[in-house]
């Protein structure tokens, strides 16, 4: 059986499940702060080309 690299792996499972970070780096053996990362990178990536508001952080709500 070939193994993943737990890169690859914990990418896919980032994309495809919706299981915890900590679960997913338990699973790979990587840090659970390299699967927040790649969470984060991946997050940043959707909303690349789309128009984007800008956040008025002193508005209540």
């Amino acid at each position: 059986m070939q193994t993943r690299n737990p890169t690859d792996h914990a990418e896919v499972l980032l994309k495809e499940t919706s299981l915890p970070s900590h679960e997913i780096a338990k699973m790979t053996g990587l840090d659970v702060y390299e699967v927040f990362g790649m969470k984060l990178k991946n997050r940043s990536y959707k909303f690349r080309g789309a128009s984007q508001q800008p956040i008025d952080v002193n508005s209540q709500a």
